[in-house]
C-alpha cells in the first residue's frame, strides 16, 4: 500500500487546518523523534538476536520489552494517523483472507506480536525467522516515519487520538490483547499514558492560562494513573476496575473539557464514540448511527415507535400468526430461551440461537456468521426466511396500505416522502429504528464505572477483574460492548474458532458441525468461526452459544477454563481461543458470574404495544395479536 493509503479520519481537512494550529507541530516533532528512538530499540533487539551465547534468548526478550515499551510511545498518533501501517507493526497474530480474493490467499500476520510469540515460544523459533520478521518490522517503522513528516495534524484529531489512546489503554492493554505471551500489559499501559500526558504538555500552558483548575487537575490524574500502574505491574493482580474509575475515565473527561476550554472544535468526521461522550461507559456514547448506512436518516420517536408496532406485529410473516417479538421477546432481553427457536408453522426449530437484539445496532455485521452489515438488510433477510417469518415485503406492504392507523403513522414517521410513505424500504428503515432504540447501558456495573454509586458487589468487583485478567475474556469481549466490536474505533466485529460442541458434554465431546462464516464466502479458515456476540444482558438470554448448547453460565465458565473445545477433547487446529487450561479456583468462577449478571439492564426497552393498529379485510383471520402466537 502507498502512503495515499494511510491517510483517514479527514487528514486533507487536517492539512488546511495544520497551518493555524498552534501545538500541532510541537506534537509532530515529538512523535518523529519517539519513532526514531524505537527503530533505535529496534536495532538493538536485531543485534540481540544475532549476538549467540547461552543467555541470548533472555537478552533478546529483554530488547523485546525494551521496543514494545518504545512503541507505546508513538501509539496513540500511530494508530490515528496510520492504521494501516499501525496494524502491520502490532497486529494480531493471526491469519487473514480478504473476503473477495477468489483465490483466498492467507495473509500471514507480521510485527511485534509476531515477534513475540516466536521469542516466548518453548523451544523459541528459529533466530533467522525471527531476523526475517524484524526486517519486515523495520521496513515498516521506516514507512510510518515518512508519513509523519507530510500528513497534517491539527489540535482537533490530536486531541481525538489522545482520547482513544485512553480507551485503547483500558479496553485492550489492560486486557493483555496486544501483549498475549509476555505479560507486559500494564508496564506497557503506564508508558502509553506517559506519552499522551507528554504530548498534552504542549498544550499545558494555554489551558493554565484559560481553565488553571482544570489544567492542575489532569496533571494530577496522570501523575495518579502513571503512578497507580507503575506501583503494582502484574498483570495477574492489578486492580483494572479501580484504575479505570480514579483514573482513565476522569482522564477522558478532562481531555473532553480541556479541548472545550481552549476552543478547539469537534474532529472531522462521524466516529463511534459521540465527540461530547465524557467516557466510553456514557450511557449515550456509542453512535448507532454510526454503524446504519449512509441512506438510512435518523430516527425520530415517531419512526421508532412505528417500527415497534411493527416489531410486535405479526403482518410479516407468511401466516399471521409470527412476529420479530415470537423470537426476540422482551422479558428476556430480546432473546427466546430455546437453544433455537421453532421454526415457521412450528416445523422443527431453525439453525441457529436466537441472540438478544440489545445493543445489536451497535456492531459492523449481523448474524453469528456477518452475512449482513446493517440492521436494514438483517429485517429483508429474516422476512424472506422460510425458517423464521416466511413472509413478504410486498405482501406486507398491500396489508399496511389497507390501514388507516398504520398509513397515519408511517406519514408522520416519514414526512420527507412526498408519495407513498407506506414501502418496503420504510418498513425496514422503521425496524430498523426500533432496533437502534434498544440500548443497555445502565447496568450495576456501568453506575459504578461511572463514579454513579458505590454498591456493586465485591464478588462482581473481583470477577470484572478476573474477567480482564486470569480469564483472558476482555481479549474478545471488549468493553463497553463486550463483544467482538474492537475498540476504539469500533470498525470491526471480530469472530472466533472456539471449538463448540453439539452439546455440553466433557467426557465425550463431539463438535458442532455448523460451519458458521466459512458459508458466507468458504474461506476454509473461517470454517467454524462465529461472531463474538454480548455479554450484556447474559443472566436473561441462555441457553448460550450459536447452537445453544450449554443450558447455563456455570457450564459457560467451565468450557473457557478448561481451554474450549481443545480443553475437552476436540481437535480443531484452527481454533483462535488459547487452548491451555485458565486455572481458576471454583471461588473465582463464581465471582466471573457476579460480574456476568452486574451486566443486566433492561430498563426502558422491554415494554409491549398494548394493541395494534386495525388492518381491514386482514388476510390471515379477524384479530392480531401482539407478539404473534409463538
Amino acid at each position: 500500500m502507498g502512503l495515499a493509503g494511510l491517510i483517514i479520519y479527514g487528514c486533507a481537512d487536517d492539512a488546511t487546518q495544520a497551518a493555524t494550529a498552534s501545538h500541532a507541530e510541537p506534537v509532530r516533532a515529538g512523535y518523529l523523534a519517539d519513532i526514531a528512538r524505537f527503530d533505535s530499540t529496534l536495532a538493538e533487539l536485531e543485534r540481540q538476536i544475532h549476538s549467540g551465547g547461552s543467555d541470548s534468548v533472555e537478552r533478546s526478550r529483554h530488547a523485546f520489552l525494551a521496543a514494545r515499551r518504545a512503541y507505546k510511545r508513538i501509539e496513540f498518533l500511530a494508530e490515528h494517523y496510520a492504521p494501516a501501517t499501525a496494524r502491520s507493526i502490532n497486529g494480531p497474530v493471526i491469519d487473514e483472507v480478504e473476503d473477495d480474493d477468489p483465490n483466498q490467499r492467507v495473509i500471514p500476520p507480521e510485527g511485534l506480536q509476531v515477534i513475540e510469540a516466536g521469542l516466548y515460544a518453548d523451544p523459541p523459533v528459529a533466530r533467522d525467522v525471527t531476523a526475517l520478521e524484524l526486517a519486515i518490522l523495520r521496513a515498516n517503522v521506516r514507512r510510518l516515519g515518512i508519513y509523519a513528516t507530510s500528513v497534517g495534524m491539527s489540535d482537533a484529531n490530536i486531541l481525538e487520538a489522545m482520547r482513544r489512546e485512553i480507551i485503547r489503554v483500558v479496553a485492550l492493554g489492560l486486557a493483555g490483547f496486544d501483549a498475549p505471551v509476555a505479560g507486559s500489559a500494564i508496564p506497557e499501559a503506564a508508558v502509553a499514558m506517559e506519552s499522551v500526558r507528554d504530548a498534552f504538555g504542549a498544550y499545558g500552558a494555554a489551558l493554565a492560562a484559560r481553565s488553571p483548575a482544570l489544567d492542575r487537575t489532569l496533571d494530577s490524574l496522570f501523575r495518579g494513573a502513571i503512578a497507580n500502574l507503575q506501583a503494582n505491574e502484574d498483570f495477574l493482580t492489578f486492580d483494572r476496575l479501580r484504575f479505570i474509575r480514579l483514573y482513565a475515565n476522569p482522564i477522558s473527561a478532562g481531555l473532553l473539557r480541556a479541548r472545550m476550554a481552549l476552543g478547539i472544535a469537534d474532529p472531522e468526521g462521524r466516529g463511534a464514540i459521540v465527540s461530547k461522550a465524557a467516557t466510553m461507559f456514557d450511557r449515550e456514547a456509542l453512535d448507532p448511527y454510526f454503524f446504519a448506512p449512509h441512506y438510512t436518516g435518523e430516527g425520530g420517536k415517531e419512526r421508532t415507535e412505528l417500527g415497534r408496532l411493527l416489531f410486535f406485529d405479526p403482518v410479516l410473516s407468511g401466516n399471521g400468526r409470527r412476529s420479530c417479538a415470537s423470537c426476540h421477546q422482551p422479558e428476556r432481553a430480546f432473546s427466546d430461551g430455546k437453544a433455537k427457536s421453532v421454526a415457521f408453522g412450528f416445523n422443527g426449530s431453525v439453525p441457529r440461537n436466537a441472540p438478544t437484539l440489545l445493543n445489536a445496532s451497535l456492531q459492523s455485521g449481523l448474524f453469528y456468521d456477518r452475512h449482513v452489515a446493517y440492521l436494514e438488510d438483517q429485517v429483508t433477510a429474516v422476512v424472506a426466511n422460510a425458517n423464521e417469518m416466511h413472509g413478504s415485503l410486498a405482501n406486507a406492504v398491500r396489508l399496511l396500505r389497507g390501514s388507516r392507523g398504520y398509513g397515519e403513522r408511517f406519514n408522520a414517521a416519514f414526512p420527507e416522502d412526498s408519495a407513498q410513505t407506506i414501502t418496503e424500504q420504510n418498513i425496514r428503515g422503521a425496524l430498523a429504528s426500533y432496533i437502534r432504540s434498544l440500548r443497555s447501558f445502565n447496568s450495576p456495573f456501568d453506575r459504578y464505572i461511572r463514579g454513579e454509586g458505590d454498591d456493586l458487589p465485591l464478588p462482581a468487583q473481583r470477577g470484572f477483574n478476573l474477567f480482564m485478567g486470569k480469564g483472558k475474556c476482555g481479549g474478545c469481549h471488549f468493553m463497553p460492548l463486550f463483544n467482538g466490536t474492537v475498540p476504539p474505533t469500533f470498525e470491526e466485529t471480530e469472530s472466533e474458532i472456539l471449538g463448540v460442541p453439539e452439546r455440553f458434554d466433557t467426557l465425550h465431546a463431539t463438535l458442532d458441525g455448523d460451519p458458521g462464516r466459512f458459508l458466507v464466502n468458504r474461506i476454509e479458515i473461517e470454517r467454524f468461526a462465529f461472531k463474538t456476540t454480548t455479554l450484556r444482558n447474559i443472566e436473561l438470554t441462555a441457553p448460550y452459544m450459536h447452537n445453544g448448547a450449554f443450558r447455563t453460565l456455570e457450564d459457560v465458565i467451565d468450557f473457557y477454563n478448561r481451554g474450549g473445545g481443545a480443553g475437552i477433547g476436540i481437535d480443531l487446529p484452527r481454533q483462535t481461543l488459547p487452548g491451555d487450561p485458565l486455572n481458576l479456583t471454583v471461588q473465582e468462577r463464581s465471582d466471573l458470574i457476579s460480574f456476568l449478571k452486574s451486566l443486566t439492564d433492561t430498563a426502558g426497552t422491554t415494554t409491549r404495544p398494548r394493541e395494534l393498529p386495525e388492518i381491514p379485510r386482514y388476510t390471515y383471520g379477524e384479530i392480531r395479536k401482539v407478539g404473534g402466537e409463538y
